[in-house]
């Protein structure tokens, strides 16, 4: 069965397909963007509330979310939770 959509992106506007590479892309820029905000490590769930509070209008899914935090812009600092590399959060 083919099926036909009408995708928007963040601001409304129609977009064309996005590849799964895009997706993280926007969704890694837009964890930086919230933990930049937070200004402090913070644990996943605290920064996923803050990207739905950034970005009200974005679709989200806690899936693809955890995998962005494996990219190397992103620091482990303990259970959860999350720093941005370029900070160098050491225990």
């Amino acid at each position: 069965m083919k099926y036909v959509a009408v995708i928007f992106d963040l601001f409304g506007t129609l977009v064309p397909n996005m590849s799964l590479s895009e997706h993280r892309a926007i969704l890694t820029r837009m964890a930086v963007i919230a933990l930049k905000e937070l200004m402090v490590p913070a644990h996943h769930k605290v920064i996923y509330r803050k990207m739905q509070e950034l970005f009200p209008r974005a679709k989200l899914d806690t899936g693809s979310f955890n995998n962005v935090l494996s990219n190397r812009l992103f620091q482990w600092v303990d259970r959860g939770t999350y720093g941005l590399a370029e900070c160098s959060f050491l225990r």
